[in-house]
């Protein structure tokens, strides 16, 4: 009996398990004595690497992030690969692109087209090559399993062993008839007509279909379920898949069903269409499968590949936890209310569930109920927070421009993203795509094809198209665009290789405490840093008063937290002992003489009291005498130097957190670090995990070490904070301080957030140091002297995770009044290039010696990211500050504060009437001030964006070398003056035609002149209109233009970049960092126009230089034109060392000769005019 069959999957399909329905069928069919063989194509190296060729291709067209899943590249390169198929030639092919490329949002460009078609060439090369390489003349069927992806590869397979074995029954399956080839759509029936050598198509679950096949039960052409009546093959009989045929050594995950189908209906999917009622198998069965494929294959990783393991997974849960077997599984799961239950949540992810695939769609309950998903945003977030909780990984997938979804529901989406991007793992978005048949919701609208007739005749299989779709079918694309760059903006990936794999593993692990290590070595690890032994104290609050003792709160820093639930202190002891184990700050000491390591011996480091109190004002009022009483002897040694304080509160309320260091060890930054950790350690130690921080490059005690090598000024200046205050505290004896907020709002910090920061590439503390420049600016008389303590670690990278005190001063420059932008500019240089060994504040310098105390701290040592405590069972509430004095020696001290209400400015000041008078002008200009810096930034970097667009793509070589005709041998300095001769009536003729445009005539006219002297067709020269600001322009001449469409033109680009003439300077004196790949024009070659109010002497000489600003490059050549009350007068001025007078005429013969044939001829194409010699 001929029984071989052979099962083939072509390429491609995400490469991250092996082809599963092929090995289902082939046990199953191996039960019945048939010989079956899968092939898997897609291991192969030459036809995977194809794609991404291809696609690195498209992208020199359109930036395209992977975060979009790369979803409207694959229809591309699939219609390619489909003309290729049906015999186009690569010329055919080539139009095919060019109709289709356009439709999904990209740019054209002709030589890019032609470089994808050698490599879809090549693919089906090899693909012939292995093909060929096949003996079946004694086999009896071949079949391949089919998605959309691989629809091409799969008729060029079945095509040619059809010709090469005749004999042989070709099958098509799989998911390409679930939706693009659904049963009844017009593409299923293009193929029975346009394919004749695919002899059987088998719709949905293909055991019982098959086998009916290669028995001869079922002949027809098109077989599915309703052939055999609706049998399908239950679950408990579905043996475990044969992967003996494949190279696991390609794929990182085993795979396995526990169910067939969906309990769900959505609009815009094809899954209970294809395989009916949902059934799923005996949990105790799936659970030993699971275990008998991972020990018969060496690989505990399995991707579950139902389309939701919702109706199974605690059940299943339950069984491994019972077996205690050790597998880590992931898979689909809808993203509902029991998914939100903690504690159920928690038991999934110890039974080894370490990744989910949420089908979120959108973020807008408004497209959600068009899609039919019958949930909710608010239940999507506590889904996320309860998954990301408990350390499962959570990838999420979107679909952009459903129809109906609006421009706020798009919004909407993007601020739920960005609300709850700390619990994603991993985001792919697709814009919504439509099929006539085999959606839920396929009939619910009228179509069209989306492409040509004549594509549809190369192609053969149409794509389609919504009638009247909102939104539109370029704004969907826009918004796929839009959220892919978000998501990218948020570090939020879309893994498609390992490496990508890796990087998302380590800010998931940091994320996340109780996430499990699924891919070998922790993706975070950090070493003890010194053994060490402590104690705690406990007291209980029984009604007494705390006695609170005399200490100086400005040497500490204190960090409250709020706790949901029951809090272990047990558990919050042994998370102190790892706290200080893991950091090597709270065991190190220092003095001016040495720096070493000390055991850590404390005696008193966890507080613990317990109030029955249900007021907010009596806990504030405790908490105030904890915060007194553990502060009163605390020191800068490592005996001394921290405190921890856990207020339990009644039931009803969360209990608090106090973390309270001492400032000389620590400043802000370390205070959220330290919390951090203290969080990850007491949420992996209460889930009896093994403890996992964050890795420190740099340790505190090695950059110590660094810093006294690099000289003894810089150890004085970090240890100025003990000496500041000896030496000052007598000097602010006997005066009253004061303290104020000032709110800036939450608007302030929106606008200045993480995306701020990347896009404008300036920080929230420079901005802020912009605002208080531009404040203090309005004072009459002697301004302060502004130092700014700022985070060392914004110097040196590899401190980014180092606990200690590292914060440095910088002193402001002087206020810049004119030009906020150069402020601010001066700002930034400040506070990123002071050196550790050159901070700009000598230690001789740190007592300003101005009058009344107006010597002022912009402390920015607390703009630091709210400390990220693993979830939100840790609240963060932020620094607690009280109405202290500013810092010695300084007369006021402005510490900015982010929170969630905003960002708010507290100011501590001494009350001497110099440093009241800045208290009142900060009170009323701060908030003002910093929102116009931010708002002249945004409008200096969108300017930025104009002016590398516009002169990037200019060449950087002089036209002077084309225009001075011949080498000068006199290099003398100075300039050569030529007036333009033309008759009366030409200027009366120019007059009359352009009245209110004569400026942009005129350089019209010098355009067509530089064009037709250097042959260029693309410049720019530098303008001057009446004495505004210089700018320069970009021209391109197109000699299809009539003359006075050209005129049109120059005015409408002098209106676009004049808005930005403003800026222009910062950029080409270099003050603002652009694109590296930009190369600026030479801007030698200048055009002035200006109304003259007196008629201008003959011999009147104007300085050049006066006119134009030395921009790296000196001017060469000008032309001015002087509208006078009588005349016009045009002159041109040409550089003595590269013209002689007689050129500088030649020039100006040149450009009157044009004028003349304009008054003459009138509006003719620019490309007829010529240059001539009057």
């Amino acid at each position: 009996m001929n029984n071989k069959v052979l099962l083939i999957k072509p390429p491609f399909f995400t490469p991250w398990t092996p082809p599963l329905g092929i090995a289902l069928l082939q046990s199953f069919l191996r039960q019945y004595a048939y010989d079956v063989r899968c092939l898997d194509l897609n291991t192969d190296s030459d036809l995977w690497g194809v794609h991404h060729e291809y696609f690195a291709a498209l992208q020199h067209l359109e930036k395209v992030s992977i975060n979009d899943g790369y979803s409207k590249l694959w229809w591309i390169l699939n219609a390619h690969m489909l003309a290729y198929v049906n015999g186009a030639s690569q010329s055919v092919c080539s139009k095919v692109l060019d109709s289709i490329i356009p439709l999904y949002g990209i740019r054209y460009d002709r030589s890019i087209i032609q470089s994808l078609l050698p490599i879809v060439e090549k693919y089906f090369r090899r693909l012939e090559e292995l093909t060929d390489g096949f003996d079946l003349s004694d086999w009896k069927a071949v079949g391949t399993s089919t998605y959309t992806t691989s629809l091409a590869s799969s008729l060029f397979i079945l095509r040619r062993l059809k010709q090469k074995y005749p004999q042989l029954m070709m099958v098509m399956g799989g998911g390409v008839f679930a939706d693009d080839l659904a049963p009844g759509s017009y593409n299923l029936n293009v193929l029975l007509q346009e394919y004749p050598f695919v002899d059987h198509i088998v719709i949905g679950e293909g055991e019982l279909l098959l086998l009916s096949l290669l028995r001869g039960d079922l002949n027809k052409r098109v077989i599915s379920i309703a052939e055999i009546e609706g049998t399908t093959l239950k679950t408990d009989e579905s043996p475990l898949p044969d992967f003996s045929d494949f190279d696991l050594t390609s794929y990182y995950h085993l795979t396995l069903e526990g169910g067939r189908s969906c309990p769900f209906q959505c609009n815009f999917c094809s899954e209970t269409v294809q395989w009916g009622k949902y059934r799923k198998k005996p949990m105790d069965l799936f659970a030993k499968q699971l275990i008998d494929l991972t020990e018969k294959y060496g690989n505990k990783t399995i991707f579950l590949a139902d389309s939701l393991i919702n109706p199974y997974v605690s059940e299943l849960a339950d069984e491994l936890l019972k077996s205690k077997a050790e597998i880590a599984y992931d898979g689909y799961i809808r993203a509902d209310a029991p998914v939100a239950d903690r504690n159920r949540v928690k038991a999934w992810a110890r039974s080894g569930l370490y990744r989910v695939r949420l089908g979120l769609e959108s973020g807008s309950a408004h497209t959600l109920n068009l899609i039919g998903k019958r949930t909710s945003p608010q239940t999507y977030s506590e889904v996320l927070k309860s998954l990301a909780g408990a350390g499962i990984r959570t990838t999420t997938y979107w679909v952009v421009g459903f129809p109906g979804e609006t421009e706020q529901d798009f919004h909407e989406t993007l601020y739920f993203i960005r609300e709850h991007h700390r619990y994603i793992y991993e985001l792919e978005a697709h814009p919504y795509y439509y099929y006539p048949e085999g959606q839920v919701g396929s009939n619910h609208y009228q179509n069209y094809p989306l492409h040509s007739a004549e594509v549809d005749s190369i192609v053969k299989f149409r794509r389609w198209e919504i009638k009247d779709r909102e939104p539109t079918r370029e704004e969907a694309f826009n918004r796929l665009r839009k959220i892919a760059q978000y998501a990218a903006d948020l570090n939020l990936p879309n893994i498609y290789t390992m490496g990508q794999r890796f990087q998302a593993e380590d800010r998931w692990q940091f994320l996340h405490p109780l996430a499990s290590d699924t891919y070998g070595k922790p993706a975070i690890s950090r070493q003890h840093s010194q053994a060490s032994r402590q104690s705690a104290v406990f007291f209980k609050e029984q009604g007494k008063q705390i006695c609170r003792k005399s200490s100086d709160t400005t040497a500490v820093l204190c960090y409250r937290v709020l706790v949901k639930g029951q809090l272990d202190e047990a558990i919050l002891l042994a998370a102190i002992h790892q706290l200080v184990k893991y950091n090597a700050v709270l065991q190190t000491y220092l003095s001016q003489e040495e720096l070493k390591d000390a055991d850590y011996a404390a005696d008193e480091i966890l507080a613990v009291y317990s109030s029955e109190s249900k007021s907010e004002e009596e806990i504030d009022q405790l908490e105030q005498r904890v915060i007194g009483q553990l502060t009163s002897n605390m020191s800068p040694t490592p005996r001394a130097a921290l405190r921890v304080a856990a207020l339990i509160n009644a039931e009803s309320q969360p209990s608090r957190i106090l973390l309270i260091l001492h400032r000389a060890l620590a400043d802000a930054k370390s205070v959220v670090l330290l919390l951090e950790d203290l969080a990850r350690i007491y949420q992996q130690l209460l889930e009896r995990k093994e403890i996992l921080l964050r890795p420190t490059l740099k340790t505190y005690a090695e950059f110590l070490q660094e810093l006294k090598m690099a000289g003894a000024e810089s150890v004085d200046l970090l240890l100025l904070e003990k000496e500041r205050q000896n030496k000052a505290v007598l000097e602010i004896q006997g005066l009253e301080t004061k303290s104020c907020i000032i709110p800036l709002g939450e608007n302030t910090l929106k606008r200045t957030g993480p995306m701020f920061a990347t896009e404008y590439e300036v920080r929230l503390e420079e901005i802020l140091a912009g605002g208080l420049l531009s404040t203090f600016a309005r004072i009459n008389g002697d301004v302060p002297i502004i130092d700014i303590a700022i985070d060392w670690r914004n110097m040196d990278s590899s401190l980014a995770s180092t606990a200690g005190f590292l914060t440095c001063l910088v002193r402001l420059p002087q206020i810049i009044k004119d030009d906020k932008i150069l402020a601010l500019f001066e700002v930034k240089k400040a506070l990123r290039n002071s050196l550790p060994n050159s901070t700009g504040v000598k230690a001789s310098e740190q007592d300003p010696s101005t009058a009344d105390g107006k010597n002022v701290l912009l402390n920015l040592e607390y703009l630091v990211d709210e400390p990220w405590l693993g979830n939100e069972d840790w609240s963060p509430q932020g620094f607690i500050l009280d109405a202290c004095r500013p810092r010695p020696p300084y007369g006021m001290e402005i510490i900015p504060i982010t929170s969630k209400a905003g960002v708010v400015v507290y100011v501590r000041y001494q009350t001497t009437p110099a440093v009241n008078n800045l208290v009142d002008t900060l009170t009323h200009y701060l908030p003002v001030d910093t929102d116009i810096v931010i708002q002249d930034w945004e409008h200096c970097y969108t300017a930025k964006q104009f002016w590398t667009k516009e002169l990037n793509d200019i060449p950087p070589d002089s036209l002077i070398e084309e225009i001075k005709r011949e080498k000068r041998e006199v290099m003398t300095n100075g300039w050569i003056q030529e007036r333009c001769e033309l008759p009366a009536s030409t200027l009366n003729q120019l007059q009359e035609k352009s009245p209110d445009s004569l400026p942009a005539l005129f350089l019209a006219v010098y355009s067509i002149f530089l064009s037709r002297l250097s042959g260029r067709r693309t410049f720019a020269m530098l303008l001057s209109f009446d004495g505004q600001k210089t700018f320069p322009l970009k021209i391109t001449p197109s000699w299809n233009m009539s003359f006075d469409k050209f005129v049109q033109y120059i005015q409408q680009e002098i209106g676009r970049a004049a808005k930005y003439q403003m800026d222009i300077s910062h950029f080409l004196q270099g003050q603002i960092t652009v694109v590296k790949q930009v190369s600026y024009p030479v801007l030698d070659i200048g055009y002035v126009f200006r109304e003259l109010k007196r008629e201008r002497n003959e011999d009147e000489q104007e300085n050049k230089s006066e006119l134009y600003p030395v921009w790296g490059n000196e001017l060469r050549l000008l032309l001015e034109v002087s509208q006078q009350p009588e005349r016009l007068d045009l002159r041109f001025h040409g550089r003595r060392d590269l013209f002689d007078q007689q050129r500088v005429h030649e020039l100006g013969s040149y450009l009157a000769s044009i004028l003349q044939e304009i008054s003459k001829k009138g509006n003719v194409p620019i490309g007829y005019i010529r240059l001539h010699s009057v």
